[in-house]
This record gives structure tokens, C-alpha cells and sequence, in this order.
């Protein structure tokens, strides 16, 4: 991408569904596009995504590993908040750290609230927690396509949300 804004990642933790990457950042009714290394929906091994928001074409974003080490992944997108917020919710939900260079130094996902703007981080937490994506597993990568009748349950989503920052306080959020 020309002209873009980088951002580095050091996860030390499974990567998210690559959909709550989208769902964080958009929302599950977006139209997008998306390409990447999953292979399955619902992996958490994936290392590379470029996702671009259909609606609004230069909204795009494209996460790869740098060099052979599948745990630091650059974020780039020609837009400095996206670029920002990707970073920040991959740090956060992979107990990562960030840096603006790939060889850090590395700091608190908090490091990036200075680029993200307007980006409601309150709204895309709840989006990211209430998504069926959360369910997801390899062997049932689509459970949206299953009716619920509620959101998913607290009990539901325990397992999935142990110790994701998000769902501990509203110090994550704003």
C-alpha cells in the first residue's frame, strides 16, 4: 500500500477468528472483502488478512507475519486509525504488546489509543462480544448460520472470553 501507516504486534497468544477482527473493527453486516492464510474460518493460526470494506473503499487493512516469526505481524492501512485500531485489538485480545518498529521497543496496546480518533472502542467491544463468531469452532466455523433467538449467553461465551482484557472492566474501553 502506498503512503501507509505501520504498526507492529508482538502476539504471544492464538490469534482471534479472523471474523472478529472484522466484526471489531465493522461490524458482522458489513459487506467486505477479505483474503488471508486461514485455513479454516474459524483457525486461530492465521498469519496474514487484508480485509476492505466494500462500502467504503479506502477503508482497507493488511496484517502478515514478519519475516519467519509468526508472532509478530504487521498492520498496515493507508488510514492511521485503522492501521491503529487493528493493531490495538490484536494486542489486546492475543495479550500482545505493539511498537511502531519491528524491532519495538514493544509497549501496552493502550500505546495506540493516541491514533485511533473517533473510533468508538466501547461500541466494537460489545460488537466483538456479541458476535457469533464467538462460538465458532474448527469443526462448526458457521455458527451465525444456526437461528438464535438471544445473544449469546455469559456462560456460552466464558471459555472463549477467559482473560480477554474486553471482558473484564470498562478500563478498555471508552
Amino acid at each position: 500500500m502506498k503512503h501507509s501507516h505501520l504498526f507492529y504486534v508482538n502476539a504471544t497468544g492464538p490469534r482471534p477468528d479472523f471474523r472478529l477482527v472484522l466484526t471489531f473493527v465493522w461490524g458482522d453486516g458489513v459487506d467486505f472483502d477479505t483474503d488471508g492464510n486461514s485455513s479454516n474460518p474459524a483457525s486461530h493460526d492465521w498469519t496474514e488478512l487484508y480485509a476492505q470494506n466494500r462500502s467504503k473503499l479506502s477503508e482497507e487493512f493488511d496484517i502478515s507475519p514478519v519475516g519467519q516469526d509468526s508472532l509478530l505481524l504487521e498492520v498496515e492501512s493507508r488510514q492511521e486509525w485503522l492501521a491503529a485500531v487493528v493493531a490495538y485489538m490484536l494486542a489486546v485480545v492475543t495479550k500482545g504488546e505493539v511498537s511502531g518498529k519491528p524491532d519495538g521497543p514493544f509497549g501496552s496496546p493502550e500505546d495506540l489509543l493516541f491514533f485511533v480518533g473517533d473510533f468508538h472502542r466501547a461500541a466494537a467491544w460489545d460488537r466483538f462480544k456479541a458476535s457469533p463468531f464467538q462460538l465458532a469452532t474448527e469443526e462448526d466455523p458457521y455458527p451465525n448460520l444456526r437461528v438464535q433467538e438471544s445473544p449469546p449467553s455469559h456462560e456460552s461465551l466464558g471459555k472463549v472470553m477467559a482473560g480477554c482484557p474486553c471482558s473484564e472492566s470498562n478500563s478498555m474501553v471508552r
